[in-house]
C-alpha cells in the first residue's frame, strides 16, 4: 500500500502517464483511512475546546487535493478515456473499476503490460 501512495506523492501533480487500479484504490483508501484519524483527532481537540474548527481535516483536504486530482486523471488515462470525465462521479466509479487499457493508447503504453511492444496495435482510432 505504502508504494503506492509513495508514487502518488512522488507524482503529485502530474496528471500525465497512467496509474493502475491498485495505485489508484490504495491511495484512495490511504487518504479515507487518514481522513478518520484527522477526524477522530479534530472531534477530540474540539470536545476540550482547543480548537473551534476542523484543523485537521482542513489540512488533510488541502495537502491531498491535488494528488487526488493527478493520481484520477492518471487513473482515467488508464482506462482510455479523458479526465474531464471526473465531472461525471457515478461513471467515474464503473470507469476507476475496469482493468487497464491493454498496450498503448492514446496517453501513454501501458507499464504494467506484458505484451511485447512489436503486438501492440499503433493504429488506435476513437
Amino acid at each position: 500500500m505504502f508504494k503506492y501512495v509513495g508514487i502518488c506523492f512522488n507524482k503529485y501533480a502530474v496528471c500525465s502517464g497512467r496509474a493502475s487500479r491498485s495505485e489508484y484504490w490504495y491511495f484512495i483508501l490511504f487518504s479515507f483511512l487518514l481522513g478518520l484519524v484527522c477526524l477522530g483527532i479534530d472531534s477530540y481537540l474540539m470536545s476540550i475546546q482547543i480548537v473551534q474548527f476542523e484543523v485537521f481535516s482542513t489540512v488533510k483536504d488541502l495537502v491531498l487535493f491535488l494528488p487526488i486530482i493527478a493520481v484520477t486523471a492518471r487513473r482515467l488515462h488508464d482506462v482510455n478515456k479523458s479526465p474531464w470525465w471526473m465531472l461525471f462521479p457515478f461513471y467515474n466509479f464503473y470507469l476507476f473499476c475496469q482493468p487497464s487499457y491493454i498496450g498503448q493508447n492514446r496517453f501513454d503504453i501501458n507499464p504494467h503490460s506484458n505484451t511485447p511492444i512489436h503486438l501492440v496495435p499503433t493504429n488506435l482510432t476513437l
